[in-house]
């Protein structure tokens, strides 16, 4: 039984202009702090009138007042610049700077001061960049960051020891000894890996449920639309060093991550305005190959590089070709002009696959299967009202001029549903679910559908709604098991990637499903999806069908950049019982199988068409 948690109860009004009323209820962990921010969008005074706060129902409470730290007060020097501007692209000034990218974001999660709260990192980049931009040679750069180092202040050491017998990845801080000549600076750096340090950290946590991290106090400075050169390349060291010491994948990346430093130096530095900022660091984010690294910004730079408009047809890649495969919700009045199995070859006056590769740069992606899917999704992005689409029709040529709509009304990941139901009884005594309208509450009659069927198919080419399946995987599997198991980051050691124990589900049942189980996957199964694909596959009695999913798999994880950039990140690793990977590889289908052109002309769902034919045999 499990304890019951204390319910925090706040009864509260405020007025501005107008005034109303708000009760929410928050359930709360044992040994956590709350914070609850209450604000407005609008600038002006806000009164809290008739606060009560109730714990289980008792207005008894005592209020400790919120800690202040020391890098809170740190916060005027550099509000809005950084007075670095000019820095001349050299290569002895390109090697300077990336040295101490490492060596800052070695310090800001490694050094005990820096996590108590002590410093505001950014500041002091600012601080430190400025002179070692200045000196003119490695030795003295390396002087002036040991210089730096040490005004951190003192600490203790102890020594961590690493149970190897779990580890997946080790912290790469190898650059410590080949990457730094000075010895007392090597030897300073050492001394912080060895420092004691303890289960929190003024910049980042990790989620009570997923363990994936959770970044605090990285400012965004929402004002800079065009952040200066010290700020860009603030940017690129969050960012780098974030990746480098908690993205769980860090080793698919494809090549060296220290490179990608060094590479986007220069980049950076040179971007003239806000939309070669915005550009650059896009490209940065696509290297990590991650389609989890979704990209936001508030001046709407990536609606307008791409378009902010839009033909809302949905095409999807078949037989290497983009080919139209539905339509978007609000894209009824194209069908008297284009069919499902059009193949599209020009958009205005370019080619598709010239403005493919125009778009790929700035599409994150795991693989090439979600590349070509999301490339698809904005293909047909404009800023213009109309727009020239060529295509072919049974080998002939058609040109169409079309009415292009605000992009913010559409939904650009809408895909076709292959199904107009949650759940259907098919011939040959077969059952068919989709797996993204299922819900727990349909679980109970479902079942009683679906028990005494010779097959079922669970189509998961699709997102899902709810996290049902592990209700209903208690009706499917004869025993527990192990499904899946993942790698949490360390406190104590930033970078390390350890396994946890392995997640099982299920439970022993004589009156489970018999039957055999078939799991439809696509490059659209991705994230959650994803994860439910790896439950389905572990059943004794299934079958995976279809194509490559995304691999994309894991908690997202939130990282700000200045210039009001918000990007994501696969947060924790995600793997098989045995230790094969999931990202980048996504879910390999037990038989493979795509849509073709003709299937999808004639209204064919291939697929499953595969699927009943496996099970009916």
């Amino acid at each position: 039984m499990k304890n019951k948690l204390p319910i925090l109860t706040l009864i509260f009004t405020f007025s501005f202009t107008l005034s109303f009323g708000m009760r929410p209820t928050i359930e709360l962990s044992p040994n956590k702090t709350l914070i609850i921010e209450l604000g407005v969008s609008l600038k002006g005074k806000i009164w809290l009138d008739d606060l009560k706060i109730t714990v289980d129902n008792s207005d008894s409470l005592k209020i400790t007042p919120l800690q202040t730290f020391l890098a809170e007060k740190d916060t005027l020097l550099f509000n809005n610049s950084s007075d670095i501007d000019e820095v001349k692209i050299t290569k002895k000034n390109i090697d300077k700077i990336k040295q101490l990218g490492l060596v800052w974001g070695f310090a800001k999660y490694y050094h005990p001061n820096v996590s108590k709260g002590d410093f505001n990192f950014d500041y002091q980049l600012f601080r430190v960049l400025r002179k070692v931009i200045d000196v003119d040679s490695k030795t003295e750069s390396e002087e002036v960051i040991l210089e730096w180092l040490k005004s951190l202040g003192e600490f203790e050491i102890a020594i961590s020891k690493i149970q190897s017998d779990s580890v997946k990845y080790k912290p790469d801080l190898d650059w410590i000894e080949n990457d730094i000549t000075s010895t007392e600076l090597k030897r300073f750096l050492l001394k912080i890996k060895s420092a004691k340090r303890i289960e929190e950290h003024y910049y980042f946590g990790f989620n009570a449920n997923t363990k994936s991290p959770i970044f605090y106090h990285e400012e965004n400075y929402e004002e800079m639309k065009y952040p200066d050169t010290g700020y860009r390349i603030l940017s690129l060291f969050r960012y780098w060093n974030t990746i480098n010491y908690f993205f769980p994948y860090k080793k698919l990346i494809g090549k060296p991550w220290e490179n990608t430093l060094q590479e986007f130096i220069p980049k950076l530095i040179k971007a003239k305005n806000g939309g070669e900022y915005f550009k650059s660091i896009s490209s940065l984010i696509c290297e990590i190959k991650d389609s989890h690294a979704t990209i936001w910004d508030a001046d709407d730079t990536i609606s307008r590089l791409f378009g902010e408009r839009i033909v809302p047809i949905i095409i999807s890649n078949v037989e290497d070709k983009p080919v139209v495969t539905g339509f978007n919700t609000k894209g009824n009045y194209l069908k008297d002009s284009f069919q499902k199995g059009d193949v599209l070859v020009k958009i205005g006056n370019e080619k598709v696959s010239n403005l493919s590769k125009k778009i790929s740069p700035f599409i994150p992606s795991s693989n090439s299967a979600t590349l070509i899917r999301d490339i698809y999704r904005n293909i047909l992005r404009t800023n213009h009202q109309e727009l020239a689409i060529e295509f072919s029709r049974n080998s002939k040529k058609m040109v169409l001029k079309v009415k292009t709509i605000d992009l913010a009304d559409v939904d650009i990941y809408e895909y076709p549903s292959e199904s107009d139901s949650t759940f259907r009884l098919l011939d040959n005594n077969l059952a068919y679910i989709r797996n993204s309208t299922l819900e727990i509450k349909d679980l109970g009659s479902v079942w009683k559908k679906i028990k005494n069927t010779k097959g079922l198919i669970i189509d998961n080419r699709n997102y899902p709604k709810t996290f049902h399946f592990w209700d209903f995987c208690d009706y499917l599997f004869p025993k527990e098991t192990s499904f899946v198991k993942f790698t949490q980051n360390s406190f104590v050691t930033p970078g390390l990637h350890s396994f946890k124990e392995e997640y099982k589900i299920g439970k022993d049942c004589d009156s489970c499903y018999k039957g055999k189980v078939v799991i439809l996957v696509n490059e659209i199964t991705q994230s959650a999806s994803e994860f439910q694909g790896m439950v389905y596959k572990s059943l004794p009695n299934s079958t995976v069908i279809g194509s490559t999913t995304a691999g994309a798999d894991g908690d997202l994880s939130t990282i700000n950049l200045p210039g009001y950039i918000v990007t994501a990140m696969s947060g924790i690793g995600v793997y098989f019982p045995d230790g094969q990977e999931t990202q980048r590889v996504g879910i390999i289908p037990d038989i493979f199988i795509k849509p073709t052109i003709k299937g999808i002309t004639n209204n064919k769902d291939e697929v499953l068409d595969k699927a009943i034919d496996f099970l009916k045999n």
